[in-house]
């Protein structure tokens, strides 16, 4: 029982401590919300690469996924924002924020990229593209925070 117990006890100690035996250090929550938003950022952006490849590629197939994983991700990106913007910390420039990107998916319900008009897509894009410029701004602004 003893052994049990002091098995137990070291299995806890070390669990606690990093490889050179330093106690580990957890992440804040301000740091963890910086790296979710700097992946959230990263998968947007990457997102929207792909989108503007296959456009220019006039794959549709493709155009017609990458749409739908940046309409998600824009989704994903404004319920966030709308958590934090009602909240006590939410700031003046969330609360902009999180109204451009709420009038952009409003404009792409029920889009759909169109190689037969390009003279939609600059504009399509553009809007796409300030979305990316406002979740890098929202991201500066937690980082500068820390």
């Amino acid at each position: 029982m003893t052994m049990a117990l002091a098995a137990a006890l070291s299995f806890q100690l070390q669990a606690q401590t990093d490889n050179t035996g330093q106690p580990r250090r957890y992440p804040t929550v301000e740091e963890v919300r910086l790296e979710q938003e700097a992946s959230e950022v990263q998968n947007y952006a990457s997102w929207l690469a792909q989108l503007k490849t296959a456009w220019s590629e006039r794959d549709m197939g493709r155009i017609a996924v990458c749409e739908s994983a940046v309409l998600m991700a824009l989704r994903l990106e404004i319920n966030q924002l709308a958590a934090v913007a009602g909240g006590e910390y939410g700031s003046s420039s969330d609360r902009a924020r999180l109204e451009a990107m709420r009038r952009t998916l409003v404009a792409f319900d029920g889009h759909a990229f169109d190689p037969s008009r390009p003279e939609n897509a600059g504009r399509d894009f553009a809007m796409l593209d300030n979305v990316l410029v406002l979740m890098q701004e929202a991201l500066s602004e937690i980082r500068s925070r820390k």
